[in-house]
């Protein structure tokens, strides 16, 4: 097939543009009728794709799957729990608009979440490639992590310790 292509298209060329150039330009010289076909490289057998094995779900994943079963054992269906669920408990790897950043966030629990983010993400940095910079980023989203969960969490355990004494 890559042999006829070129040479049937060649052909029209000869037999029809040739004859209409040489009437609209007298001094038209058709080109060489000699083409150098190449065939084209036979392509490589495929490699078999390769498994492997998924990291350990972190404590968000496992938290935020908890809370995704408790909503839907009270009847909802299971996309609905996930994505409240998400919105509940936050997801690193969800945009902002669909629960990247949950309630749990805000609290000491997110907290923990970020800690053990920036832990993996510590581990797959490369020394060799970058040593003084490259930590820096999973650090500073564990501090920024750290004042959200104690500027939040502070206002609304007092306001909670009120309640309860006010209560008693």
């Amino acid at each position: 097939m890559a042999k006829i292509l070129p040479e049937a298209l060649y052909k029209v060329y000869q037999d029809y543009a040739d004859p209409v150039a040489k009437v609209v330009a007298p001094g038209y010289k058709p080109r060489s009728t000699s083409i150098d076909l190449q065939p084209l490289p036979e392509p490589e057998p495929e490699r078999p794709a390769e498994l492997t094995q998924l990291p350990p779900a972190s404590v968000q994943d496992t938290t935020r799957d908890f809370v995704r079963n408790v909503i839907m054992k009270s009847g909802i269906p299971r996309d609905k729990a996930q994505s409240a669920a998400r919105y509940i408990v936050g997801d690193i790897n969800a945009p902002l608009t669909q629960g990247g950043i949950g309630a749990l966030d805000f609290t000491p629990a997110g907290l923990l979440f970020a800690g053990q983010q920036a832990y993996r993400d510590l581990k797959e940095i490369d020394p060799k490639v970058d040593s003084i910079f490259a930590p820096a980023l999973p650090m500073a989203d564990l501090g920024l992590s750290a004042v959200e969960a104690t500027v939040l969490s502070k206002p609304i355990a007092k306001f909670l310790k009120n309640l309860i004494r006010k209560a008693q």
